[in-house]
């Protein structure tokens, strides 16, 4: 190394000879890709609005489960958006405005997709023969990814009905702490936690039923004999029916009396009007269509019985004949707004609504055309903000309308538009943010948990 800086020429020979073995280029190119591939990774990772799924991600959704997560979100969306749509003389607008209405439907189709994903790992080792998954490992997965989104939502909801609205809730502080601990669906009082956030009023009855499949699957499990389908199917049946009994006699002894009014609450007096037809162990039932449907769906992978018997065109047509009567259902939703057109009395038409979904996520994963419809990262970026989407996105239609800028439009219409847009708008951003900053490092720290 000396003799070469001694002598300037053996020195201008070693980069000549450093340049032309191409070790030079191709250290500088690695050092740029280096650079390149840390700014694109820089990028991905800032950017909330940006979701790519790696290979182990690919393997691990479906692109039925998305669909129909989508779809349920953007009912549930659309029904909020249409509750405020300015009254028309055309029919066709009236038409319009009615099914979308029947879109608070969709909550039924996430309790439905809940027990079908969340029971998927309890069929897989019925079937193995293995021991019942962890529950300690399941809910704390369960908690972390319902929970502090939830509690961030309703504290904020509180604070801006109580600071930025002026509104004083009655039985505001009872109702935020049973919200908070997810009892609020066991009273009429405390069913929506909050005066200005209604859809909360769901994520209660979403624990209870985790609660109920856990305690569904201890006894499922410790029973002897051949784990087969029938067999679970009897069991979950059975099971089934004792939560119908229950419910039952909620609409026996728990109805409030009609006599007690709240004239100070108008919150509570709707809520009067849902409960106890709309309890936490009746919207269980929701939750067991799914267990039944991820059972069936698992047989049949096992056993290749769909792929077998319905192959070619013919799951498209099921899953097309299914979207049809959900349609039709939907526009005539009205008619059957009463929960006693169901068995046993429950709202969204029970069981015949949501078993359609049901068929979706059966069949969906066996058709041709279907398939490559819902393999859209628009319905997977839809499903991976859906939760925070229908957290936020009530709060901000009850916002925007008080914004001075909406205020000066005289055109209702265009009133509902711009109200609707922006509410959405937002509503995204901030599910975009939450899940990028906030949900899903939680998440991810609560799946190191093994």
């Amino acid at each position: 190394m000396v003799d070469v800086l001694a002598d300037p020429r053996r020195w201008f020979r070693e980069i000549e000879r450093f340049i032309l073995q191409g070790k030079f280029l191709g250290q500088i190119e690695q050092c740029f890709g280096r650079q390149a591939q840390a700014k694109k990774t820089q990028n991905r990772n800032g950017n909330p609005f940006k979701m790519k799924m790696n290979t182990e991600e690919k393997s691990k959704r479906d692109c039925a489960s998305d669909a129909v997560r989508s779809l349920a979100c953007l009912l549930v969306m659309a029904h909020h958006a249409f509750q405020s749509f300015p009254p028309s003389s055309s029919k066709i607008a009236t038409m319009v405005s009615r099914f979308f209405v029947a879109g608070n439907a969709g909550v039924a189709v996430f309790f439905v997709l809940s027990g079908a994903l969340l029971s998927t790992p309890f069929w897989k080792n019925w079937f193995d023969g293995k021991e019942m998954p962890s529950l300690k490992i399941f809910y704390i997965r369960r908690l972390s990814r319902i929970a502090p989104a939830f509690w961030l939502n309703i504290i904020v909801c509180y604070l801006v009905s109580a600071y930025l609205l002026s509104l004083t809730p009655q039985f505001g502080l009872m109702r935020l702490l049973a919200g908070i601990t997810f009892i609020s669906g066991f009273s009429f009082l405390t069913l929506f936690p909050t005066d200005i956030n209604g859809p909360l009023w769901s994520i209660s009855f979403e624990i209870v039923s985790y609660g109920l499949l856990s305690l569904g699957a201890l006894m499922l499990f410790k029973k002897r004999g051949d784990r087969t389908l029938k067999s679970a199917l009897k069991f979950w049946g059975g099971f089934g029916f004792f939560v119908a009994v229950v419910h039952i006699l909620f609409l026996i002894f728990l109805r409030p009396s009609a006599a007690t009014v709240y004239p100070n609450s108008s919150v509570i007096t709707a809520a009067k009007n849902f409960w106890p037809e709309y309890n936490p162990v009746g919207f269980f039932l929701f939750f067991l269509l799914g267990i039944l449907t991820s059972g069936v769906s698992e047989s049949a992978k096992r056993t290749r019985a769909i792929s077998a018997n319905a192959s070619g065109y013919i799951p498209d047509l099921i899953v097309t004949l299914g979207a049809f009567i959900v349609a039709l259902l939907l526009l005539g939703m009205h008619e059957f707004s009463s929960p006693y057109f169901s068995i046993p009395p429950l709202p969204y038409l029970f069981p015949v609504f949501p078993l359609f979904f049901s068929l979706f996520l059966v069949f969906v994963p066996y058709s041709v055309v279907w398939k490559k419809v819902f393999e859209n990262k628009a319905f997977y970026y839809l499903s991976t903000l859906s939760y925070g989407l229908y957290l936020w996105h009530n709060l901000f239609l009850t916002l925007v309308p008080r914004l001075p800028m909406v205020s000066k439009i005289t055109n209702m219409y265009l009133t509902w538009i711009v109200v609707t847009g922006i509410s959405y708008f937002a509503a995204l951003v901030v599910a975009a943010v939450s899940w990028k900053y906030f949900e899903k490092p939680i998440l991810s720290l609560a799946h190191k948990f093994k």
